[in-house]
């Protein structure tokens, strides 16, 4: 199984090429994309700013065996408003992001709920602009995951990367 940055960087540059190419019927595939990926990525950050918080009590008690696999279902299982909400909550995303998800959150089940109510499917600024504000989101949440990973718990074992 792919891992999360292999999967980030793979629908990344899928979404630059079709930035490129311009073709509608592209730009949607990889919004509809970014919608999962931007959800799920923000899952994987909670789960594992969790798992990190939960480690570090544990330490502190001199305790040990926290149920990484649990805090991975449980985020995995929770939709995306839970999500945001949480990330909020462990000051993982500012407010002004959460506001912002939030859209992107209600905008992606009006897209995806009234599909077939949806009538910009071949106009290519329509799909371009859709695509360029789910990315940008995204691109925020990277710098996110990089800080808490990298900086913050400064882990590079393979498991902790692996997606949902």
């Amino acid at each position: 199984m792919a891992d999360i940055i292999e999967v980030v960087n793979k629908i990344g540059a899928d979404v630059e090429l079709s930035l490129s190419r311009n073709d509608p019927s592209e730009l949607f595939k990889n919004t509809v994309l970014l919608y999962s990926l931007t959800e799920n990525f923000l899952k994987f950050i909670v789960a594992t700013n969790m798992a990190w918080n939960e480690s570090n009590k544990q330490a502190e008690d001199v305790t040990y065996g926290v149920d990484f696999g649990s805090i991975r279902r449980t985020a995995k299982n929770a939709n995306f408003a839970e999500t945001i909400k949480k990330a909020e909550a462990l000051q993982l995303i500012s407010p002004d992001l959460r506001k912002r998800l939030d859209n992107l959150r209600k905008e992606r089940n009006d897209f995806i709920h009234e599909l077939y109510l949806y009538q910009n499917i071949d106009d290519t600024q329509a799909q371009r602009t859709n695509l360029l504000q789910v990315r940008a989101i995204m691109m925020e949440l990277v710098p996110i995951f990089e800080h808490l990973l990298f900086e913050e718990i400064g882990v590079d074992a393979p498991e902790v990367f692996e997606t949902l």
